[in-house]
Order: structure tokens, then C-alpha cells, then sequence
């Protein structure tokens, strides 16, 4: 609001008084609206690249908006490094920087090791349902244990580092491994042999904006298993997620709690064919947990908690600790 406040209503002046205002300012407010009357409404987008892309619509904030936004976000994130620079500087005096580090290290595992150690408030755990507290369900594991999270979505560090597709292409926004089209994914026939496919790992080209920079970097992207194919696993964790969360020996020691999110369709509105918790019910889809089948999808918050024979924690596999859906 302040920053709406104190730029300039450009409404009625001359163009050669606009030009001296600054770029990000110009054209930020006409009429006390930001980018809706005119001329800033006009205004609003930046044309010189692909000026025909998709998401400009009355209700997405104009690129001064988010450049106002982000000064504020970087302006802030500056001044608590100096703040903090000048605190070591005059907290730690001779010490080198090793001997600082160590120093926080050990302060921050501290902390850590007593939140960890700390009742959750109740308060919390509304998004937890009775009938999973029913089956039995610890609801503090989801805010003091540790969890790995395979993910599909970008933007992920796991996939930029590799690490979800153990893979040596890498890269913050490009060079990674985007994995497969979804068409081309489809029509892959499933590999024959004693274990089970993969899911794989798929992208929709529609959600992509064909243009010389990215216009957007977050994508739904998700593992694939179609009725075409049989039978695919997704086997966790991985031997690349094990050394990134849990490198030392024994450290992986899970409940066995698993949680499944399906892919979110836009609006609620999914296409045909999808398979979901209700063709679970009904038969037409079938899940296994290490070769044992889920019986139910239990929701909680928009994804959900998978039960076999044995309820809701399953033991990973006697003959490499991991799990296999």
C-alpha cells in the first residue's frame, strides 16, 4: 500500500513529464488504480518478448507489480546479510571463519535437537481426520520426524541436483532430466522381464510456452502409470535420495507412513479416464505397497495416507530397506 501510495498517478500528464519518471514507476497508476485505467492499462505487459503468451488476463499482476514485489523481497533479504555480517563481525572478533562456523553449527543442531524434542500444540492437527486417528495414525510425525519426498513438481532441487532421477544431467531451470513426454509416454510399450516398469517420469507439453526464455517455471509435472502398460512401480527411496537425506549408516528408519498426492487437475475438472480414489473403491484401480494391496486411500489435506492388511505403516523390504509402489 505504500508503495502504491507514493508512486505517481500518471493520469493525465504530459508525456514528457512521464518520461522522466522511472521505469518500474511509470505507468504503475493512473486514476489511483494500479494497471487498470489507461494509459496504464495498456501498459500493463511487457510485448518484447513473445507478446502473444498465455496468462495475461485482467486478474495476473502486470511485470511492474511483480518487480515492485520482488525489490521489496530482495531489499529485505540484503539488509538482514549486512545486518548479519556486521553481528559476526562484532560478535566473534578474531575467530576464523571455521571456527564461527563450527561455533552456529553446533548452536543450530542444538535448537534443532530440542524442537524436535517439543510437543505439537492440537491446534495443528486439524487437517488430521478421526478416522485416521481411528487407524491409528501418529499425528506428530508429520512436524518433528523426518520425511523424504518424491516429487515430481517443479521447481525441485531434487530434480535440478539429479537426485530424484539419478541422473548426470543437472541444472538450476535447464540441462536437467525433464523426463518424458506424456503422448510419447503412452505410447512406450511396457518393458518385459521380472520386475516391473518404472513409472515413468512425464511432462505435458501443453503447459509449456514455446518461446527464446521461460515464461514460467513451475509445472505439474508427475509418474506416470497407465492400464496400457500393466503393472509400473515407484521404487523410494532411491540410492541418490538415501546419500542426499540420510547418508549416515542406520539413519533411515522409517514409521512406513506412505503418502500418495495425485496429480491436480485444473479447476477440479479431471479428464477422462483418470484414475483416482473412487476407482480404487470400485476395483478399476489397483495399488501395492511392497506386494501388499492398498485397501484404502484415507484423505488428508488434498493427498492421501495408503492402508493394506497391515493399516497404515508397512515395513520396508527385508532384502534392501526400501519400499516399492
Amino acid at each position: 500500500d505504500k508503495i502504491t501510495e507514493g508512486v505517481p498517478d500518471v493520469y493525465g500528464m504530459k508525456p514528457d513529464d512521464v518520461a522522466k519518471i522511472g521505469p518500474f514507476a511509470r505507468y504503475y497508476k493512473c486514476k489511483d488504480a494500479v494497471e487498470k485505467e489507461e494509459p496504464c492499462g495498456n501498459m500493463k505487459w511487457n510485448d518484447n518478448v513473445c507478446p502473444k503468451r498465455k496468462f495475461k488476463t485482467s486478474w495476473h499482476p502486470g511485470w511492474r507489480v511483480h518487480a515492485s514485489t520482488g525489490f521489496l523481497m530482495a531489499s529485505f533479504m540484503i539488509e538482514t546479510l549486512i545486518e548479519s555480517l556486521k553481528e559476526l563481525e562484532g560478535n566473534y572478533g578474531s575467530k576464523t571463519a571455521r571456527e564461527i562456523y563450527d561455533e552456529l553449527k553446533a548452536e543450530e543442531d542444538s535448537d534443532y535437537a530440542a524442537f524436535s524434542n517439543t510437543k505439537v500444540s492440537d491446534e495443528y492437527f486439524n487437517f488430521v481426520s478421526e478416522e485416521l486417528v481411528k487407524e491409528g495414525l501418529k499425528t506428530n510425525i508429520f512436524f518433528r520426524n523426518k520425511a523424504i519426498c518424491k516429487t515430481a513438481l517443479l521447481p525441485a532441487q531434487t530434480r535440478y541436483l539429479g537426485i530424484l532421477t539419478e541422473s548426470e544431467l543437472k541444472g538450476e531451470f535447464k540441462g536437467f532430466d525433464k523426463g518424458m513426454e506424456m503422448q510419447n509416454a503412452l505410447k512406450t510399450p511396457a518393458t518385459e522381464g521380472k520386475d516391473n516398469p518404472s513409472m515413468a517420469l512425464v511432462y505435458n507439453k501443453e503447459e509449456y510456452q514455446t518461446c527464446e526464455v521461460d515464461l514460467n517455471v513451475d509445472h505439474k509435472n508427475y509418474f506416470l502409470a497407465s492400464d496400457q502398460s500393466g503393472w509400473a512401480s515407484l521404487k523410494f527411496p532411491n540410492d541418490a535420495e538415501i546419500a542426499a537425506y540420510a547418508p549416515e549408516k542406520g539413519e533411515f528408519n522409517p514409521d512406513g507412513v506412505i503418502v500418495l498426492c495425485l496429480y491436480k487437475c485444473d479447476w477440479g475438472k479431471c479428464p477422462p479416464g483418470e484414475f483416482r480414489e473412487e476407482e480404487l473403491k470400485n476395483g478399476k484401480l489397483k495399488l501395492e505397497i511392497n506386494g501388499n494391496a492398498v485397501t484404502d486411500m484415507i484423505k488428508i489435506d488434498q493427498c492421501f495416507v495408503l492402508k493394506t492388511k497391515d493399516g497404515l505403516y508397512h515395513k520396508p523390504k527385508q532384502d534392501n530397506g526400501r519400499y516399492e509402489l
